[in-house]
């Protein structure tokens, strides 16, 4: 793995979507899911928060894969030293990365659970 891959726009984009697009989708799906809630009681149309919080679970699962290729890329092994680089510090984004869209896949999921079992008028 060279040093380069790691440090073009692509590989930090890559590196900054897998650490913060978990959580930046989990707050969009409570902001969309608050705001749609009184529109779905009314209208009638519980599928539409389902189909929120689908769409939520595949971009925060797509954040987690990113993340993980990411890892894979820049050697998968955890740096008990304190190097310097492109290549450390790749692998600590996606390793925090991979865990903190974990963790935000994981509200999703919570918050999935709760409108699929209650209605949008309860």
């Amino acid at each position: 793995m060279t040093e380069d891959r790691m440090n073009n726009p692509a590989g930090l984009g890559a590196l900054w979507f897998g650490l913060i697009g978990g959580p930046l989708v989990m707050f969009i799906h409570g902001a969309i899911g608050f705001v749609m809630i009184p529109w779905a009681c009314g209208a009638g149309k519980q599928a539409a928060l389902w189909t929120n919080t689908a769409i939520c679970l595949l971009v925060t699962g797509a954040a987690i894969f990113i993340a993980y290729r990411k890892w894979l890329e820049s050697g998968a092994e955890w740096d008990d030293t304190e190097k310097q680089g492109a290549i450390p510090r790749g692998r600590f984004m996606a390793i925090v990365g991979m865990a903190v869209s974990s963790l935000s896949l994981l509200v999703i999921i919570a918050d999935g659970i709760a409108s699929l079992f209650l209605g949008a008028c309860q």
